[in-house]
């Protein structure tokens, strides 16, 4: 036992030892590699940076890892995929020397979150640090521009999506799906996989921004007129189903395990549908593009700059649940319209593939701040 303890001792020093050596940017050129600090290893902003890491490595050759620590690393280029962990840490600690790149998801002044106005607040502080901020929307660059954040520090790349794995199914397999779901063959089937309750508990408690009281009232309107049946995934989404079961709406719930489980439920779907406040994409946008499912949705995030409206998508202002309930009412009436926006969707998402994302971050961000290094 105590041999194997001790094997076991070296082996982690080791380890460590390696980890070490990587992560010591003042053993490489400087400004010559990226790392990316992400925090959780199946979550959206986590997916982001390894889509981005990867495409940027395929396409340059430049060095783009993820590591989970700042700590050694010196002189290099490092993007905070999450900002609580810049903003409520690494702003105070990190070395000096590097070129830190800031991703800025969303959350306005007003919003009555006291953690979203403290990293707001903490952001105004520090934004100086900084080499870049990146956000994924032009309504989110707005809001940091009208802060006082300096025009040439920000810069709007949208957030992508993997058309390779996120596509369109053959209409028997859509079929045998559905009917392993309990979605009946002549149901309306509205999909909404974002978390939208407070905590990571049961969910009850509503995350307004997420606007989950505004999507149960456009499904009660739909109701009233079609047989409408929802799907669900995510955590935290107990508000939700407290609702549909209140308004005699049917729905099935999967929590998933892994970020791609989710392509099969896009695929089973007659329309998607984001009734959001405030969003920074959201990932679903360009998801239920890519999967050829129609999509409707408020004013918020990505939505302006994916959505030709009425080509390939409805866009409605926030708040207006009965134009969401109208225009989810217009797609469910005419198939060739559903039609359209399937095939807009699809062409629309492959201009936001993550190998064409990736290119814009090496060359508005990352290029840049490489060739600033003289």
């Amino acid at each position: 036992m105590r041999q194997w303890s001790r094997r076991r001792a070296r082996q982690g020093y080791i380890a460590a030892i390696k980890s070490s050596r990587q992560l010591r940017g003042s053993f490489y050129k400087p400004y010559s590699r990226v790392y990316h600090i992400a925090e959780r290893q199946d979550w959206a902003i986590a997916w982001h940076a390894q889509y981005i890491s990867r495409h940027v490595r395929r396409l340059t050759g430049i060095p783009s890892s993820i590591v989970g620590t700042y700590h050694g690393i010196s002189r290099q280029i490092v993007h905070f995929d999450s900002r609580a962990m810049y903003l409520n840490d690494a702003a105070d600690h990190i070395n000096d020397s590097n070129r830190v790149v800031l991703y800025w998801t969303h959350g306005d002044k007003p919003d009555p979150k006291p953690n979203i106005r403290s990293l707001i607040d903490r952001l105004l502080g520090v934004y100086q640090r900084l080499s870049k901020i990146v956000t994924c929307s032009t309504i989110n660059e707005q809001r940091l521009l009208s802060w006082g954040i300096p025009e040439g520090m920000v810069t709007m790349i949208p957030i992508g999506v993997d058309v390779a794995a996120f596509r369109p199914t053959q209409p028997s397999q859509r079929a045998k799906m559905r009917e392993t779901m309990g979605i009946p063959s002549d149901a309306v089937c509205v999909g909404s996989f974002q978390k939208d309750g407070e905590g990571w508990g049961e969910g009850l408690e509503p995350k307004l921004e997420k606007g989950p009281d505004l999507f149960l009232e456009v499904i009660a309107k739909l109701a009233a007129e079609h047989k409408v049946f929802v799907l669900l995934t995510g955590p935290s989404r107990g508000y939700v189903k407290q609702g549909l079961d209140r308004i005699g709406v049917p729905y099935h719930h999967s929590f998933l395990r892994h970020f791609y489980d989710v392509i099969p439920y896009y695929q089973c779907l007659d329309l998607y549908m984001v009734a959001s406040r405030d969003e920074g994409g959201p990932n679903s946008i360009l998801e239920s593009m890519a999967t050829g499912v129609p999509i409707i949705t408020s004013r918020v995030g990505i939505a302006p700059q994916a959505i030709e409206q009425g080509k390939n998508g409805f866009i409605v202002d926030v708040g207006d649940t009965q134009g969401l309930a109208d225009c989810a009412s217009a797609l469910i009436r005419d198939s060739s319209l559903r039609s359209q926006f399937a095939e807009g969707g699809l062409s629309m998402a492959r201009s936001f593939d993550w190998s064409v994302i990736a290119k814009q971050y090496h060359e508005k961000v990352f290029a840049p701040l490489m060739i600033g290094s003289a």
